[in-house]
């Protein structure tokens, strides 16, 4: 399987047009989608993104039924979801242990290890600092930053 995974932050500004990322998302989103990459995210991720969406300092704010459409038609169509085991759950907190972090990155180590699940051979973010430490010795998982459209 060619499989990348999408963390939140790339799939938020692929659904706000006002984002400053929204070229970078959109690139890589379409690159991907239209290539023959599997495209990926975690179910943790719908939730997260609906947060953000229905949180975000727009004008005006995105009211939750908006967000939740912005997920049903930008989010769904284009990407299979991946839903974590509770061995996947227990491999993010071993994770977490082993790099000594705590707190809300245990999130980011769910969404890292859906990437492992699927076998992803990337996996795209803009919060790339968040996810480097995860990596373990001799992991061929890329961690890939969106760049802007014919930047690469």
């Amino acid at each position: 399987m060619n499989a990348v995974l999408f963390d939140t932050s790339v799939l938020v500004p692929y659904c706000v047009a006002a984002h400053p990322h929204r070229v970078r998302a959109l690139a890589v989103v379409a690159e991907s989608t239209q290539s023959s990459l599997e495209c990926w995210i975690a179910l943790h991720s719908l939730a997260e993104t609906f947060a953000v969406l229905s949180a975000m300092p727009l004008n005006p704010r995105l009211a939750p039924d908006q967000a939740l459409l912005l997920i049903e038609m930008e989010i769904l169509p284009h990407f299979s979801i991946v839903s974590p085991s509770i061995d996947a759950y227990r491999e993010a907190m071993a994770d977490m242990a082993r790099v000594g972090r705590s707190g809300g990155a245990v999130y980011d180590a769910l969404i890292f290890q859906a990437a492992r699940t699927i076998g992803a051979s990337r996996l795209y973010t803009f919060n790339e600092k968040h996810f480097r430490p995860l990596l373990r010795e001799g992991e061929s998982l890329e961690i890939v930053c969106p760049a802007l459209p014919n930047s690469r």
